[in-house]
């Protein structure tokens, strides 16, 4: 990857072909996981967009390999160790001009995504079932449901980053579209999705969409709504829809 960066494809396919072959294929799949995700993280240094080809390349392998459910799942705990230090890649420096290209950020936005999107599914409940015949103290405690794999405040740097660089995509589509797909996960939450509807950060969204207003992308014009519709529906508003389908 240092001297080749178009082999992500091939290598993940190595990957995984090695693992289904290994005898011990979870210690494997971990050691993999922490191998990819800590030479990615050894990359966040001062001028790491000097090398933004190469930032790209580790993080493109790193989200390919997660794809597999069970890669993702060995890999599940140095992802969220490092969030934060994965978000030190979203941002782009003053002095670069509007038309250069950022091929690390779509990168580094496609791991992120595959664990905002695990984080979007209903919580794991514990709960024990009282029993009736020798009761405890414990069955008075209440149903726990699990720690969300990403923090509110997580989310939140994580949404401040995107909007900074919201004007200086240009006309990077596939860029804009990982943009837009995280920023549909995020303003789910409610909180984030107000924020996103305050005048500076709705201009630097529209900022966004002019510049690719030439653009027939499907996925994009399709992610740009659903994130007006997060920003529009409030709890009110579901509640009328709610109310409208049930009459």
């Amino acid at each position: 990857l240092n001297e080749h960066h178009d082999v992500s494809f091939e290598l993940a396919d190595l990957i995984a072909s090695a693992t289904r072959r290994h005898r011990d294929a979870e210690s494997f799949r971990r050691e993999v996981g922490e191998i990819l995700v800590q030479s990615l993280v050894s990359l966040q240094m001062e001028n790491f967009q000097a090398a933004g080809k190469k930032v790209a390349a580790y993080a493109h392998l790193l989200a390919l390999v997660v794809q597999d459910r069970e890669m993702y799942t060995a890999t599940l705990g140095e992802l969220k160790e490092c969030f934060t230090t994965f978000l030190g890649f979203i941002q782009v420096l003053p002095e670069k001009s509007s038309d250069e290209s950022f091929p690390w950020i779509g990168h580094v936005l496609l791991v992120l995504e595959k664990l905002l999107s695990d984080d979007c599914q209903p919580p794991q409940i514990r709960w024990s079932i009282p029993d009736h015949e020798n009761p405890s103290a414990d069955d008075e405690q209440p149903a726990h449901l699990e720690e969300p794999l990403v923090s509110l405040d997580q989310k939140m740097q994580l949404y401040e980053a995107l909007v900074e660089i919201l004007p200086r995509i240009g006309k990077d589509e596939t860029l804009a579209l990982s943009i837009c797909r995280i920023l549909v996960i995020l303003t789910r939450t409610r909180s984030i999705a107000v924020r996103l509807g305050e005048k500076r950060s709705l201009q630097r969204l529209f900022v966004m969409v002019k510049q690719l207003s030439s653009s027939t992308n499907e996925k994009l014009q399709g992610a740009f709504m659903l994130i007006l519709r997060h920003i529009i529906e409030d709890e009110d508003t579901i509640r009328q829809i709610m109310r409208s389908e049930i009459v």
